[in-house]
């Protein structure tokens, strides 16, 4: 067995498992409202993206959604029939049609985020101030290294020559942790302040 190996595999498994402990207490605690809990996954998540990215083309949200347009176009119809998303004509051209999330969708989206506002206040509320502070620094940092890791991914996913871009990712990385230690954010250390 590698020990350098079990070693480093220490601490990814212990920040996943406390941002799952944070997902369970203010995201996942309850259930999804009872009009979308009965919906299959797919139609679920598509509704959730559709309302993020409102007014998107059909052709835009199948490659964010990474499905192929017919799957996404029955996902669409299935929506629209429940009421929970709405087709528009784009006023520049009558030919497309843009989705954007019914009122009813609205509501119950705002309904979910005034639940988890109010559940991260009383969880605000149990820590001191500089605990808060810490705390949304450490989350953005590790929210930052997510996003970093991503675009790498990407870009190695892309691209047949990925050298100089690791290169520089892990030359990004080394500072941020320098800094990190000093105190300044992820931000501060990208521009070098």
């Amino acid at each position: 067995m590698n020990h350098s190996a079990t070693k480093s595999t220490v601490p990814a498994a212990e920040l996943q498992q406390a941002l799952l402990r944070v997902l369970k207490s203010l995201v996942f605690r309850d259930g999804p409202p009872a009009a979308l809990a009965e919906l299959p996954l797919s139609q679920m998540r598509c509704a959730y993206v559709i309302a993020e990215h409102e007014g998107e083309k059909m052709q835009d949200l199948a490659h964010r959604m990474q499905v192929t347009l017919p799957a996404l176009s029955q996902i669409v119809d299935r929506l629209v029939k429940r009421g929970l998303v709405e087709r528009r004509a784009d006023p520049e051209d009558r030919r497309i049609s843009r989705l954007h999330p019914s009122e009813s969708m609205r509501s119950l989206i705002r309904s979910g985020n005034d639940t988890r506002q109010e559940r991260t206040q009383r969880i605000i509320g149990r820590m001191r101030p500089q605990d808060v502070e810490s705390a949304i620094a450490a989350i953005n940092r590790v929210a930052w290294a997510g996003e970093q890791a991503e675009t790498l991914e990407s870009h190695v996913n892309t691209e047949g020559d990925s050298e100089p871009l690791v290169e520089l990712m892990s030359q990004r990385a080394r500072a941020i942790k320098q800094n990190a230690t000093a105190g300044l954010s992820p931000r501060a250390a990208e521009s070098g302040q």
